[in-house]
């Protein structure tokens, strides 16, 4: 009898219970999302096939002994039916058949003419729990199915009934359950592969049907997950620019800012951002881009969701702690690499389901890391509904000018792609966009047909906050100048483009001086690095030396009232500055700019843009420049570098096309290797020595709040140095043998190079 066949056991739930449940919420989904994703009525109706056959393979003995195990070996013969194979253990799982396998070859025989054309909702079953990839089922081929004819006949009658009240046409092979029945699992695996040409369908496949695929996946798994735990999806979010004001004078309040909540109002250039097309927003520091991006995505339906990009996972908490002020917790997600412990250590109720839908763009508001965004091209990590829930979705990408060539060339294919096959409109922010760079992302929304709009705030351009001052000398030259403002009572901020020289500093500053003397950059454990922010955040004193990688650029909201800054690319220079006098209001405040070491030329590896950056801000030594100025030089600095011809570049803006290709499309990538969105981003994780003995037994969530990342090339030397050993519980930890405190972070203690992870 079907009500005897499990889907689940904890809690108990039948096959038939669960389909309905699934039936009810795949229901809900197309009320929502028929007006977005704009399918066909063929679409719908193989959409919910997939929801009624998706776990229709459970009917079969094999899983049913597993999820019974409970039961007595008497009654688990008598659930199989009496149709007992010899040679089947009742002792353990060997016999297990993933049941995706035979639900999809369920849909694939009940009516193969039509789905040896139409494969995509097939493809679909097959890969809801399991990485679609060549290999997929081929251990199941060998084992022996166990499957009970009179119970598909009653099902097949239950699906029919199903469609009949959906008023969806269904033609199901009369011969389906016989031949099920009569058919070893190995003929089942070779008719999916040979006879139905399971290679030859994936080489038929196009660009085109990437997305319809995409449909059909995502609203199998979605109404999945939702009907396998009783969840429900997010109140939709609707907001105006009234509304957001409101929040936005609330929260200045809160911060004690009782004068300029009191005045608030709209600036031009905030206001100008609600047009209802993709934005070019280019504006100085402390225009409000976040409040005109708010603003531009105020227009959107309720349904549709708000994607901000940031470069920093830093950045993106602290946006996060933003927006969630605004529009609460249950609208806003933060997802990055470490968002998981973030997210655990704010709430002891969230759990690893609450950050799969995060990381899946469930909320109406996500923050993430730009790489959340442009890994999906290359297949990997649930690509399939986070492209779904981009779906006419306003995307708003900060700093657009601080990546590099290889990541600029994912982000233009990523906007073309979104834009097309999405409706996805974007919000682009930067303070200094290179001419070339705005002539770029201008020509991208005109060749897909994609209406923008350039808006720039030219309030704030006459604007002078900081003299600029050249030393042509390195950084242990200007030691005195440095303790000289320090006596000042002065903020100071010192900047560095590599992690060992930060470091090598910090203990000569620390060791020799009694200042205030903080070091912060990316290679610290993540309790102290929340700590380096705190003091940071919390340091209203004078007298403070902070120092600092470029990770200081866009990760803190930090005012000070001089920088001493070895030399970078001029958009770097610029970010930099912006955390000396951050409003304005300050009087002498001063930017000193020093030479660089040679070891940077392999970090910012674009022609001659160091010796241009330098050379240019000789020329304006003693200056006072104001923010036209200053975007004035760095389009000087960019007037030789053709971006569109930089092999990087074209390497990132043709490398979605590469894997997909060979992955046809629809398959997922476990190809880990040709799978980055960061030139130089060849990272590992690694745990410090000191802290093996104290993480012996701990789980690996506990084990991830101590993991860092240093340059893979680095970490092959130390392992060769037998600095290196692997964790006894999870053998794919390393734990790296080289000094660690909380003052100075992780010292590599080898030759000094670039990590390319500052």
């Amino acid at each position: 009898m079907l009500e005897d066949i499990l889907a689940k056991s904890h809690p108990r739930e039948t096959l038939i219970q669960h389909t309905e449940n699934i039936i009810s919420k795949w229901e809900e989904l197309r009320r929502r999302y028929s007006s977005i994703i704009l399918c066909n009525d063929k679409f719908w109706q193989q959409s919910f096939f997939s929801v009624l056959f998706h776990d229709f393979g459970k009917i079969a003995g094999n899983f049913q002994f597993n999820i019974h195990k409970s039961l007595t070996k008497e009654n688990q013969l008598l659930l199989l039916r009496g149709k007992f194979i010899p040679g089947l253990s009742l002792d353990n799982n060997n016999n297990n058949i993933r049941h995706e396998f035979l639900s999809g070859l369920f849909l694939l025989y009940s009516n193969p003419d039509f789905y040896k054309k139409s494969p995509l909702v097939v493809m679909a079953i097959f890969s809801h729990h399991k990485p679609l990839v060549d290999t997929i089922f081929q251990d199941d081929r060998f084992k022996k199915l166990i499957i009970n004819q009179d119970d598909i006949d009653k099902l097949i009658s239950f699906c029919l009934e199903k469609a009949k009240t959906k008023k969806f046409p269904i033609v199901i092979n009369p011969d389906l359950a016989q031949t099920f029945c009569s058919t070893s699992l190995e003929e089942h695996y070779s008719n999916f592969l040979k006879k139905w040409s399971f290679k030859s369908l994936f080489t038929e496949l196009e660009q085109k049907d990437r997305r319809v695929y995409i449909c059909y996946k995502a609203m199998l798994c979605i109404a999945d997950w939702l009907a396998s735990g009783d969840n429900k999806l997010p109140v939709n979010l609707e907001y105006d620019p009234i509304s957001l004001k409101s929040k936005i004078i609330k929260k200045l309040k809160t911060e004690n800012k009782i004068e300029t909540s009191n005045a608030f109002e709209y600036k031009k250039f905030q206001l100008a951002s609600l047009r209802n097309s993709s934005v070019l927003a280019i504006a100085p520091t402390g225009s409000g881009k976040t409040e005109a991006a708010l603003l531009w995505a105020s227009q959107k339906k309720s349904i549709e969701k708000i994607i901000f990009l940031l470069p920093t996972r830093v950045t993106s908490n602290a946006m996060y702690r933003r927006l969630k002020y605004y529009f609460g917790h249950n609208n806003t997600a933060v997802v990055h690499s470490s968002a998981y412990l973030t997210q655990k250590e704010l709430d002891d109720g969230f759990n690893k389901f609450n950050y799969l839908q995060d990381k899946t763009f469930f909320k109406n508001i996500t923050v993430c890391t730009i790489d959340q965004v442009l890994s999906i091209g290359f297949n990997v990590g649930y690509w399939e509904i986070k492209t779904f829930h981009l779906n006419n979705a306003r995307i708003i990408i900060d700093e657009i000018h601080l990546y590099s060539p290889y990541t600029l060339g994912l982000i233009i294919a990523t906007i073309s792609y979104l834009s097309k096959e999405c409706n996805a409109l974007f919000y682009i922010m930067s303070a200094t966009m290179p001419e070339k760079l705005k002539g770029l992302l201008s020509n991208t929304f005109r060749a897909i047909g994609s209406k923008f709009q350039v808006i720039e705030d030219n309030e704030l351009l006459k604007d002078k906050r900081n003299k600029f001052f050249i030393k042509n000398c390195y950084v242990d030259e200007l030691e005195t100048e440095i303790l000289e403002e320090l006596n000042r009572k002065k903020k100071v901020l010192l900047v560095v483009n590599t992690v060992d020289e930060a470091i090598r500093l910090f203990r000569k500053f620390n060791m020799q001086h009694g200042y205030k003397t903080i070091c912060y950059h990316s290679r610290f454990i993540q309790s102290d690095k929340v700590e380096k922010e705190r003091q940071i955040l919390s340091h209203n004193q004078q007298s403070i030396l902070l120092i600092a990688t470029q990770v200081v650029e866009v990760s803190l909201d930090i005012d000070f009232d001089i920088l001493f800054s070895e030399n970078a690319p001029i958009d770097a220079i610029v970010q930099r500055a912006g955390r000396v006098n951050r409003v304005g209001k300050k009087y002498g405040t001063k930017v000193i700019i020093f030479k660089h070491n040679e070891i940077s030329e392999k970090i910012y590896d674009i022609a001659n843009v160091m010796a241009n950056t330098f050379e240019s801000l000789l020329q304006r030594d003693g200056e006072e420049l104001s923010n036209l100025e200053l975007n004035e030089l760095v389009n000087h600095v960019y007037r030789d570098v053709e971006i569109e011809s930089s092999e990087n570049y074209r390497d990132g803006l043709n490398s979605y096309e590469k894997v997909q290709r060979r992955l046809h499309y629809i398959k997922d990538n476990v190809n880990i290797d040709d799978v980055y969105t960061r030139e130089g981003l060849d990272t590992i994780n690694v745990i410090p020595s000191m802290f093996e003995e104290q993480l012996h037994n701990a789980e690996l969530n506990e084990k991830a709040k101590y993991e860092i990342a240093i340059n893979l090339r680095r970490f092959r030397m130390l392992e060769s140095l037998e600095k290196s050993s692997k964790d006894k519980i999870h053998g794919w930890i390393n734990y790296v043998d080289c000094e660690y405190n909380a003052d100075i972070g992780f010292d590599l203690n080898i030759e000094n190079e670039s990590t390319m992870f500052t």
